[in-house]
């Protein structure tokens, strides 16, 4: 076996891989003899059908398998030994000669693979001499009194009202179906509950002025903004069979208005809030409340602080690409994926992929690992969150959990973000950290700007 290397370009080699006769003669001729041994073919006994019959039916198959086994098996070694940090996969070289496997002259076949490999570099933007903006929250009294307003409505309580309909009601209605102004013989009838704040703009002027126990005529496709044919069927009309045919018009009658009591700001509103006795005064539910926002915010400020790091990292360190091989690379393996789709998103593919070999150069220099309990734990945390107030019989809980982990694409999904997170919280231990503080406003704007840029 011999392999020898032509540099095409930076970072993007030919290796012709060259499987001598010698190499694989005698995988060859044993895999031809179990052939031979346990093949079934017709007018023959097993395992006494003549050489020169098997060969004739399937030499040329096992030779190919032979010498194909022979050849990824050396390329493969010689990647590794030589510690080539290869990038996507190997191609077959563009002039590379159609092989011929020739049952009755065994010979040398040659082939030949243009990879692409990274580049060496000096890890740089990780040191206490790297300095990253940390944008602090700060938490004012006018978000904490929208906090407590926002609760009272949580907590409030829903009463019947005769008076009127006003903004964010909820209105019961029942409907039937009419025809030609009048109720029609053997039409549809259902009842359900829409919020005055969801009618559409063509009957809330109406409906706003009426009140319990009166009724108006709609199109029941135009009753609420933004619904489609599906959600009126399903939960308007509670149609279960596809096939029955209803029309649009429709008279609705007004059972009832339900109208939200916000909560009074006290003691009964904070034990809803914190639990009995937890918090007595609205100082101390402010309190409580900002210490939950910073926490909310902080959390929020660290991700955007390390979606920022991730970009300064890319553009500090610069890496170099084999941009030509890795475009061949993506037309090959994305078939049916245009050129033009590819072309355009070549460059956010590049600066991932710069990503990836720097994470990888940080887990290393910052020894991340992530065990199996750590995915496992990950999972039943997600578990968790998913079943909440469910989240009560144990061993439905672990048959969900190894269910996800049955699944490859979501286990290495969850090792991705363990490690990733575990990375920044060794980057952000490294580095210089400046704080600002910035007011709600201001936060968002930049959560849009970052996430408009991503």
């Amino acid at each position: 076996m011999q392999i020898t290397q032509t540099e095409l370009a930076p970072l993007n080699l030919m290796l012709h891989v060259k499987v001598e006769k010698s190499d694989y003669e005698a995988d060859y001729l044993k895999k031809l003899k179990k052939q031979q041994a346990e093949g079934h073919y017709k007018g023959f006994r097993k395992g006494k059908a003549p050489m020169g019959f098997v060969k004739k039916m399937y030499g040329q198959q096992i030779l190919a398998e032979a010498v194909n086994g022979q050849m990824q098996q050396a390329l493969y070694k010689h990647i590794q030994d030589n510690k080539i940090d290869m990038l996507g996969d190997p191609l077959m070289g563009e002039n590379h000669e159609q092989i011929n496997f020739d049952t009755a002259n065994l010979d040398d076949y040659t082939f030949n693979f243009e990879i692409g490999h990274a580049p060496e570099f000096e890890l740089k933007g990780v040191t206490d001499k790297d300095e990253y903006l940390f944008q602090k929250v700060s938490i004012d009294d006018n978000m904490l009194s929208d906090e407590i307003a926002a609760a009272q409505k949580r907590f409030g309580d829903q009463e019947e009202v005769s008076d009127g309909i006003q903004e964010g009601d909820r209105i019961a209605l029942s409907i039937y179906e009419v025809e030609n102004g009048s109720p029609k013989e053997g039409g549809h009838e259902s009842n359900f509950t829409v919020f005055s704040n969801d009618l559409s703009d063509e009957i809330k002027d109406h409906v706003m002025k009426l009140k319990q126990g009166d009724s108006f005529a709609f199109d029941i496709n135009h009753l609420e903004k933004g619904r489609d044919e599906a959600f009126i069927r399903k939960y308007f009309l509670k149609l279960e069979d596809e096939t029955t045919e209803v029309g649009n018009d429709f008279e609705g009658i007004i059972d009832t208005v339900f109208r939200l009591k916000e909560a009074e700001v006290g003691p009964a509103l904070f034990d809803k809030m914190y639990g009995e006795g937890e918090v007595k005064t609205e100082a101390e539910a402010k309190e409580k409340i900002k210490a939950e926002l910073e926490k909310h915010y902080d959390k929020q400020s660290t991700n955007l602080m390390y979606r920022h790091i991730l970009e300064s990292l890319v553009e500090k360190n610069n890496i170099d690409l084999p941009s030509e091989f890795l475009m061949k690379w993506l037309k090959w393996t994305n078939e049916n994926t245009s050129a033009e789709e590819i072309e355009a998103g070549f460059d956010a593919f590049q600066d991932n992929l710069r990503w990836t070999l720097i994470k990888s150069k940080l887990g290393k220099k910052f020894d991340v690992q992530v065990t199996e309990q750590d995915i496992r734990d990950y999972v039943r945390a997600q578990v968790m969150g998913y079943l909440g107030a469910y989240a009560t019989n144990e061993d439905f809980i672990k048959q969900m959990i190894d269910q996800v982990l049955q699944d490859k694409k979501q286990v290495q999904n969850a090792y991705s973000e363990i490690e990733a997170e575990r990375i920044f919280a060794k980057v952000h231990e490294s580095i210089k950290v400046k704080e600002k503080s910035i007011s709600i406003e201001e936060f968002k704007e930049l959560v849009k700007i970052t996430q408009q840029n991503s």
